[in-house]
This record gives structure tokens, C-alpha cells and sequence, in this order.
């Protein structure tokens, strides 16, 4: 039974999450944080490492980082599936898919592991379905879900260290909380949930251990070997960050810069305001409602009530009937709870797709108050089956939300930043042989690079300024002066950066003027990029 449940579940999950897995349109986080290194990597093309910094390896440059906060990991993981499947959206959409599938092994693994393989399979089959997990399992890159498997790995492996006390577990559990770290820095919020798991419960037999002090009957030892292993096991997770910061200080720097305001103006020490926006984003990635750039604004209501009501019951329970226990039941809201505290400050902005890292644990909470129920309120016995009907209730309409999301794409192939309208755009330049178009903002150098394998390579001088920077001019007459230059733009709803005045300002005060050439449209129509050239 349990085994046919986890394949149906795989099923499933493999089914939405791969159905027309080239749509929403290619994001420019997929294309510049894993698919275009990748593609120099494997073409033997000149590596752009961000700010430079990488190693040289056989004669190969490898990056170290693809932004300050975010590692490499996922460029070095993607080029067996880019070489294997080819430069392609799908192949480098299967390798987050991967990860996912990954993901959800560990999480039946670890609850089982933790409670009994009633919860595991609830957990299991919740994120299976869940529309936030999927659609973020497509574009994982753009999330960088890397974290997830990585996350519920290292707490698999501190959880046997601490039942079985062997080291391989603690030393392995403490590369994966290093890598987590490299792999994108917010790791830093599990971190400290762990962190907080193990001092609550777990931290006066680990001291006993530390002293040496434990009943013989435990397993549990920590010596010099368990101490200095660990050291150097999170060190090695570690290792390109730091080699990073060595050249480079950047992610110390970057923290340093956005400690009280972050460079997207978030205000750090509003922490009651950010703590109300951050509350907003769970329910909406609980419930689905945040994918609105799939093509509308879908959303599961019952999963937010689902987790009300099931902490309620966890607490009448543990403490009325199931008082022992409290601390394996608290696990899973712990680690939301630290998450969501720590989620409040960041040298970014608040947004919703942090809380990829936070997935497998609301269904787990979830799956821990079903259980309970089931196990401690014998009677009345429906109460037990009323559980589990909520569970089916909360996958039901998960599933509804699911094709409803699958249904909208594609009628419009994604919106904004994640349209299809930039395979339109990249086909047409490649058609055109305008191999360096001129890139006027974000989102269109690094997913025409990669779509055309690197044949199209636009050039980006618009700045990361929101406001044109006192070299904009100098590097736009660069180009204005060669009449067969064309100039990428979006249109003015879909502008990150605006620069369309200044452009049109500085050829007015060279006598010249700009026309459009050709616009691109998402499939409902609405005007996403124009080709735009110089006429004297």
C-alpha cells in the first residue's frame, strides 16, 4: 500500500510538474545563474564569473558564484543534463525537476525516520501536489531549490548522528549545512531553525556527551574526532565561498551595505511590517495564489485553515493526551517559526519565492497533527477519518489548482519577466544574424544568449542603476554612431530599468531619432519587447 501511494505521488508530481515544461517563457535568473555558465563550460566559451572570481580546474575556469548570496552549485549540476539533453529549456528545467524528485524521497525518508510512515506518506503526497512545489520545481533555478534536498539532507543526517551516533552522519550532515550555505545564503534561516532544535531538545545530552557523561546505553559521543571532523566538514561545504570572499570580500560586503535598508529598499528594522508581509507570503505560497506570471491567480483556500487547524489540534493534543510527545511533534513549526522570524530581514527584498526553502515543512506539520489525531483520539473513531478527509480535501483542490495554473499558461505562455515571448524574440535575432544587439534593461541578454546557444550575444549598457548612471551616455554613443545597431527594449509596462528617455534624449541632442523596428507579444497579445534602431 505504502509503496503503491509513493508511486502514484511520483506519478503525479512528474505529470504537472513536466506537462509543456517549456512554458512560462525562459526567466533571466535560469538562464544567468546555471544555463548560460553552463553553456560556456561546455562549449569552451570565456566564462563570465561574477565579479570575476573563480578557479581554474584541468585548464577550465569555474566560477565561484553567480551572484554575491547565490554559489555555483547549480551551474556545476546542470552540465550533465545540458550534455546529455542538450542547450535547451527542458533540459535545464529537468535538473531542478531532479532535485524535487530528490526532495520528496528525502522528505518521506526523514518523516518516517522521525515519526512513522503514516506521516511520511501525508507528507509525501501533499507536496507531490502542492502547486507552489511544482511550479517552483520547473523553474527551480529561479528559486534556486538546490536548498531543499540539500536542507532535508543535512537534517536526515544530524537526526541519525543523534540516534546512532555515528560520526559519517554528523560529519556528512555538516558538508551538506556548508553547502547549503554556498549554495544560496539564506540557508542561513535553516541553519538556525536546526540550531534552535538542537539547544531546545537536544542540548543537554549533547553536553553530557561533550563531557563525556552519557549512560552507556547511548550511542551518542562527541569527541575530538566528532569536533574537528565537523569543523572541517562544514569547512568544505564552504570552500568556494569563502575562496570567494578571500578574492573578492563581496557576499560580507553585500551583507554590510544592506544591513538596515537593502539595495531593492526594504526597510530591515521595520521588523513588524516586514514580519506582516512575510505572514502574507506564507498563506499565498500555501495556497498558490503568488503564481500569478503563469497567466492568472489561482489558489488553494483551505491549505491556510488546514495549518491553523492542525496546530490547534497538535497543541490540544500534546496537551491532553500525547504529552510525550511534544518534542517531536513542535520539530516541523519550530523551523517554520525561525524561518519566518529570520525571513523578515534581507539584503534583497521580501520576496515570496524565498520560501522555496520552507516547502516540505508545512505539509510535514500538517501530516503530524493528522497523525496525532489518528493516533491519540480513539473516540469518537471519526474524528480520525475527518482528518484524513481534510487531507484528501487540501490534495484535491491542490490538483484543481494545479491544472488551472496549466490551463493559463497556455493560453498566454507566462507573463512579464517569465513570457514566451523571448524564444520569439531570440529566434527572430538569430534568423536576422544580428549576432550583438544592444540589451536597454534587464531580462534579455542572458536567455537570448543561452536559447541561441550563444550565436546571439546582446551586449547590456543600460546599468544597475534605477536611474540612468553618468556613464550611460558614454557607453549608448559607443554604439549610436554604427547605423546597423539595434537596440533591445521592453515595452514601457514590462521596463525594470528605464532608459528609453535618456536614449531618445541623447539622439535629440545629436540630431537623430530612434523608430521600432518589431514588436514581440506574449500570446495574448500584449507587447512584451521591440527591436529599435537609430535614423538620422
Amino acid at each position: 500500500m505504502g509503496m503503491a501511494a509513493i508511486a502514484l505521488g511520483m506519478a503525479a508530481f512528474l505529470a504537472l510538474s513536466c506537462y509543456q515544461l517549456h512554458l512560462p517563457g525562459l526567466h533571466y535568473d535560469e538562464a544567468k545563474e546555471a544555463g548560460l555558465p553552463a553553456l560556456q563550460l561546455l562549449y569552451g566559451l570565456p566564462v563570465e564569473a561574477f565579479r570575476g572570481a573563480g578557479i581554474h580546474l584541468g585548464g577550465q575556469f569555474i566560477p565561484l558564484m553567480v551572484v554575491d548570496y547565490i554559489g555555483a552549485t547549480g551551474v556545476i549540476l546542470v552540465l550533465p543534463f545540458l550534455a546529455i539533453g542538450g542547450v535547451n529549456v527542458i533540459a535545464l528545467r529537468a535538473f531542478p525537476i531532479a532535485l524535487s524528485v530528490l526532495a520528496l524521497i528525502l522528505l518521506y525518508v526523514l518523516a518516517r525516520e522521525l515519526y512513522n510512515q503514516r506521516v511520511a506518506l501525508i507528507a509525501f503526497l501533499l507536496l507531490c501536489l502542492n502547486p507552489s512545489f511544482i511550479f517552483w520545481s520547473r523553474q527551480g533555478i529561479f528559486v534556486t531549490s538546490a536548498i531543499i534536498p540539500v536542507s532535508l539532507g543535512a537534517a536526515l543526517c544530524l537526526v541519525r548522528w543523534y540516534r546512532q551516533g555515528k560520526r559519517q552522519h554528523l560529519w556528512l550532515g555538516m558538508f551538506l549545512l556548508g553547502l547549503g550555505l554556498y549554495t544560496k545564503f539564506i540557508f542561513l534561516w535553516i541553519v538556525l531553525a536546526f540550531g534552535c532544535i538542537f539547544v531546545l531538545f537536544a542540548g543537554k545530552r549533547i553536553l553530557l556527551a561533550v563531557a563525556g557523561e552519557q549512560p552507556p546505553s547511548s550511542h551518542l559521543r562527541i569527541g575530538v574526532g566528532e569536533v574537528v571532523g565537523s569543523i572541517l566538514a562544514l569547512a568544505a561545504g564552504l570552500l568556494p565561498l569563502l575562496l570567494y570572499n578571500l578574492q573578492t570580500g563581496g557576499t560580507f560586503g553585500v551583507i554590510g551595505q544592506n544591513l538596515t535598508t537593502s539595495y531593492y529598499g526594504t526597510n530591515n528594522l521595520a521588523f513588524l511590517q516586514n514580519l506582516g508581509t512575510r505572514l502574507g507570503q506564507i498563506q499565498a505560497v500555501l495556497s498558490g495564489s503568488h503564481l500569478w506570471y503563469l497567466g492568472g491567480v489561482f489558489e488553494n483556500p483551505v491549505w491556510p485553515y488546514a495549518v491553523i487547524v492542525a496546530l490547534v489540534v497538535t497543541v490540544i493534543t500534546l496537551i491532553f493526551r500525547a504529552k510525550d510527545q511534544a518534542r517531536h511533534a513542535a520539530i516541523p513549526w519550530i523551523i517554520w517559526g525561525v524561518v519566518l522570524l529570520a525571513s523578515c530581514f534581507t539584503v534583497s527584498a521580501l520576496w515570496p519565492t524565498h520560501y522555496a526553502l520552507l516547502m516540505p515543512w508545512p505539509p510535514l506539520a500538517l501530516a503530524v497533527g493528522i497523525d496525532l489525531v489518528w493516533r491519540y483520539w480513539h473516540s469518537p473513531r471519526w474524528l480520525g477519518w475527518l482528518a484524513l478527509a481534510l487531507v484528501a480535501v487540501v490534495a484535491m483542490l491542490d490538483v484543481r489548482v494545479d491544472l488551472a495554473y496549466h490551463r493559463a499558461l497556455a493560453a498566454t505562455g507566462g507573463l512579464g519577466g517569465h513570457s514566451s515571448a523571448i524564444y520569439d524574440l531570440a529566434e527572430s535575432l538569430d534568423e536576422l544574424g544580428l549576432t550583438a544587439p544592444v540589451a536597454m534593461d534587464w531580462g534579455i541578454a542572458a536567455q537570448t544568449e543561452f536559447l541561441t546557444q550563444g550565436r546571439i550575444r546582446p551586449i547590456e549598457i543600460f546599468g544597475y542603476d534605477w536611474n540612468p548612471d553618468e556613464g550611460f551616455g558614454q557607453r549608448l554613443r559607443t554604439f549610436a554612431g554604427n547605423p546597423d545597431s539595434i537596440y533591445v527594449f521592453h515595452a514601457p509596462a514590462e521596463t525594470v530599468f528605464p532608459r528609453k528617455d535618456a536614449f531618445d534624449a541623447l539622439l535629440q541632442e545629436e540630431g537623430k531619432t530612434s523608430f521600432t523596428e518589431r514588436v514581440y507579444t506574449q500570446l495574448n497579445g500584449k507587447p512584451i519587447f521591440t527591436l529599435v534602431r537609430i535614423r538620422d
